[in-house]
């Protein structure tokens, strides 16, 4: 019979070892086998990231001070200023729907007729006098001259000290008086091109009381 010679071998109780063969049986002596020993650990998966609880907000990594950071497009990116883009785009359109405003009540009347402080106005003629209350901060009066020529407009109040401004179809502004009548009265003695006017009545102070004032053009 064939005796195996003594060495190392594969340890049959154990897999991954070898055991020593004196050549006559197996000793206590083991080691690693060669083969496991070589071959590289096989790296553990990193965790998966745990999923948000349902309803938490999605939240940016915080990057240290100085670094740039990538946004990833999760819920709404910040502003420069901090501020949340959603707030700046609402003051964006608010302050656009301003400038349009503010254009329209310098730029003059629309093609309806309207004044240049925006809306309907009370329309008066050369010979003829208007009573009206001045229940907010400025009435408009609309005059309309089919040719050229001096007027004198007047403008009287018990209630209240008056001022009164001219402006042409160009929302420009053409006169302007406050005591030039009797006592705190207005009054504008002009000469006129022919075309459309707006005569503006207003509170001296631009205050907000009123009251009731007569207004003559001739």
């Amino acid at each position: 019979m064939t005796q195996t010679p003594a060495g190392w071998y594969p340890d049959p109780s154990q897999a991954g070892q070898q055991r020593y063969w004196d050549g006559t049986a197996w000793t206590e002596h083991v080691q690693p086998d060669a083969a496991t020993a070589a071959a590289p650990a096989t790296p553990a998966a990193p965790a998966a990231p745990a999923a948000p609880a349902y309803g938490a907000a999605a939240t940016e990594p915080i990057a240290p001070a100085g670094a740039t950071v990538s946004y990833s497009g999760a819920g709404v990116p910040p502003s420069r200023s901090g501020v949340p883009s959603g707030i700046v785009a609402v003051i964006a359109v608010i302050a656009l729907l301003a400038g349009f405003a503010g254009g329209y009540l310098v730029g003059g009347r629309d093609d309806g007729g309207g004044s240049i402080l925006g809306g309907s106005s009370d329309t008066i003629s050369v010979g003829d006098s208007i009573t009206a209350d001045l229940t907010r901060g400025s009435q408009t009066i609309q005059l309309v001259l089919d040719s050229s020529r001096q007027v004198i407009i007047d403008v009287s109040s018990n209630d209240f000290d008056t001022t009164l401004t001219i402006y042409d179809e160009f929302g420009s502004e053409v006169a302007y008086n406050d005591d030039g009548g009797q006592d705190t009265d207005s009054r504008i003695d002009r000469f006129l091109d022919r075309g459309t006017y707006d005569l503006v009545v207003q509170q001296y102070g631009g205050g907000f009381g009123g009251g009731t004032f007569t207004i003559q053009v001739r």
